[in-house]
């Protein structure tokens, strides 16, 4: 529009002057000017530099405004320049750092550092462009970090150099520094031993009110070599850390080049101390301990005091350090109490005292509840408690218990006796308890037990006691098994078989074998019970279930020449079925019957079987209906069938 003038918002971007010793690397400031209400969100530009004096290498978004966002580089360090692009969805607010750019120093020398172009997003705002320098310099001079004591002490403060060599013709230097007047002051120059420049001519300037030192130095003939060139003398004026800068310096004229480093003063503290790190006090309890330690200070600094590991009761006075103890009657021992001093800036070195607490000891109590004497049934439970205590609170007892019967417990936690006697434990017993502290003083108390004889009859259900299980047995075999029965008290035991019994079953009554070889006749299901006494009580033995079977038989004189299963007959069938098996040689044979699911219904088998054919009836009157699957084991051999059941 005609007449209307347009003014673009500026924002300044300014590229960092920085100065580093050759093979070192740095990292450099590029600073914005506010972005607040700017939108930008985006910025790309190039930076042109001497390729022979530094690289640049990268850059460095980390705490700078560009840490957020998408960035990206090309560090050309064949051509000398630096390509840089970023973008993000939200716009930068705010002035400071933009980016850092990574430096090495190559070469001594100075190169600038030439933005040839710099976009905010499509150039808006404007960028108000301030190029930069960086210089490589083949010498550093510094100032030596020191570290001292004492106020108003004069100390050195070394100004070195890097490596100069003869080549650069050194005949002069001068430099200017800065320093802290309110903690130091500079009161000169020196030359030691070590110095570069001795043998120079110096004048210095200070100024201890502004905090400033100018110094120059000349001399006929050239210096070279590494180390120092001139020491300033110094004093420091308050405890701390102070930063000596050197603001410029120069060789000759200004060859050849130089960069510098500050150095930090640091006056320490000298921390009190005790005249000792130990000490020793003993005292008996409920008895006062007095005593005060004393710390010394070099700085003649008012100090403070603190203790640890204080025992319960004690006092100490943080100003003066006394201390004050009656340890009561619980307290024997050995304590350790640390004690250290404070200047108001640092602790002593610690002074540990040990403190021992005499104690006399008293003797512990002990006693039964109930009292005894006991007397006790065998098989009965009989349980007391020991009651044991001791005076001295700060004791730890135990209770022991010697004499102790088989099968009987004494709990030294809850200190309660168990027994429960044998029938074989009838008699007397003496049980001596006793009660010991940590100081080995002790007392004891004997408890006087009576068991009283208690007949019990043998037993087949505890342990070691056999009884014979439900057995399937042929007709014609023998079955023999061992009965044996547990009494308590030891005595002998005689078996007898219960009547009914099944002819020809037998018992040895003295070794409990048991003996019986049905004929076929005697097929069927039998109960066999026996007897064990021990002259006074009788004890019957679980009913055992003998099932004779009849038909198991060898039907010829033929042999198989392999293991064989044949399929039953009749199939389907109701409700009995015949199955027939072939032996090459003489096995043992398990016959059993199982439902569709696998749950075993029946054995029909389950002994040692001659070589042969072999038929076995089957009676299904008990099952319903369905699909059952026959299985016969005989030696290795295993094979099943299935067989219909139709009611």
């Amino acid at each position: 529009m005609l007449g209307t003038s347009i003014t673009f918002a500026q924002v300044s971007v300014t590229f960092p002057t920085i100065s580093g010793a050759v093979g070192s690397s740095k990292t450099a400031d590029i600073l914005v000017g506010d972005l607040t209400g700017q939108n930008v969100t985006s910025y790309q530009f190039s930076m042109n530099y001497d390729n022979s004096k530094v690289e640049v290498t990268g850059v460095t978004v980390a705490g700078t405004k560009s840490e957020v966002g998408q960035i990206s580089y090309n560090a050309d360090v064949t051509n000398g320049v630096l390509t840089v692009a970023w973008a993000n969805s939200q716009a930068l607010t705010g002035s400071g750092i933009l980016l850092k750019i990574n430096i090495n120093f190559k070469a001594a020398g100075t190169t600038a550092l030439t933005p040839s172009s710099f976009l905010f997003n499509n150039g808006v705002p404007a960028a108000n462009l301030t190029a930069g320098q960086a210089t490589a310099a083949s010498v550093q001079v510094y100032v030596e970090d020191v570290t001292t004591s004492g106020l108003n002490s004069e100390f050195l403060i070394p100004i070195k150099t890097t490596q100069i060599v003869a080549g650069d013709n050194i005949l002069s230097f001068n430099f200017n520094g800065t320093f802290d007047p309110a903690k130091l002051e500079i009161t000169g120059w020196s030359y030691e031993q070590d110095a570069l420049g001795i043998g120079g001519q110096v004048s210095i300037n200070t100024d201890n009110t502004a905090g400033t030192v100018s110094l120059a130095w000349a001399k006929g003939t050239a210096i070279s070599g590494t180390g120092t060139l001139v020491y300033l003398k110094a004093k420091a004026k308050v405890k701390g850390s102070s930063t000596v800068n050197i603001t410029s310096f120069m060789y000759n004229t200004g060859s050849p080049a130089v960069v510098t480093a500050a150095g930090t003063v640091t006056l320490t503290n000298k921390k009190p101390a005790f005249a000792a790190a130990t000490d020793t006090k003993t005292v008996n309890e409920n008895a006062a301990l007095a005593f005060t330690v004393v710390a010394t200070d070099g700085d003649s600094d008012a100090l403070t005091y603190s203790a640890t590991g204080l025992p319960t009761g004690a006092t100490f006075n943080t100003s003066t350090g006394a201390f004050a103890w009656t340890p009561s009657y619980t307290q024997a021992g050995v304590y350790t109490v640390v004690f250290k001093a404070n200047d108001g800036t640092v602790d002593s070195d610690p002074l540990t005292v040990t403190i021992t607490v005499n104690d006399v000891n008293r003797t512990p109590t002990i006693s039964l509840n109930p009292a005894g004497p006991f007397t006790v049934a065998e098989g009965q439970l009989l349980t007391f408690t020991v009651v044991a205590s001791d005076p001295d609170t700060d004791n730890t007892i135990t209770v022991s218990a010697s004499g102790v019967p088989s099968g009987a417990t004494f709990n030294t936690s809850t200190k309660v006796f168990s027994w429960t006697p044998l029938f074989n434990q009838a008699g007397s017993y003496n049980v001596l308890f006793t009660v010991k502290d940590n100081k080995n003083a002790m007392a004891t108390v004997p408890a006087s037990i009576t068991v009283t004889n208690t007949n019990t009859p043998p037993s087949f259900a505890v342990a070691g006691a056999k009884q014979m299980p439900d057995t399937t047995i042929l007709g014609g075999k023998n079955l023999i098994f061992t009965y044996k029965a547990i009494d308590a008290e030891g005595d002998n035991i005689s078996y007898f078989l219960q009547d009914p019994k099944p002819e020809g079953a037998i018992i040895v009554s003295s070794t409990g074998v048991f003996g019986w070889k049905p004929s076929n006749k005697q097929a069927g299901k039998w109960q066999i019970v026996v007897l064990a006494s021990d002259g006074v009580f009788s004890t019957p033995s679980r009913i055992a279930y003998v099932t004779v079977i009849p038909d198991t038989k060898v039907e010829t004189e033929e042999i198989p020449a392999s293991f064989e299963l044949y399929q039953n007959y009749p199939n389907p069938f109701n409700p009995t079925t015949s199955i027939k098996f072939g032996l090459p040689k003489e096995s043992h044979v398990r016959l059993s019957v199982y439902t569709i699911l696998g749950q075993e219904v029946a054995t029909l088998v389950n002994n040692v079987m001659s070589a042969g054919y072999h038929t076995v009836n089957f009676d299904a009157s008990n099952l319903p209906s369905g699909m059952y699957i026959y299985k016969i084991d005989a030696g290795d051999f295993s094979q099943i069938k299935k067989m219909l059941l139709m009611k």
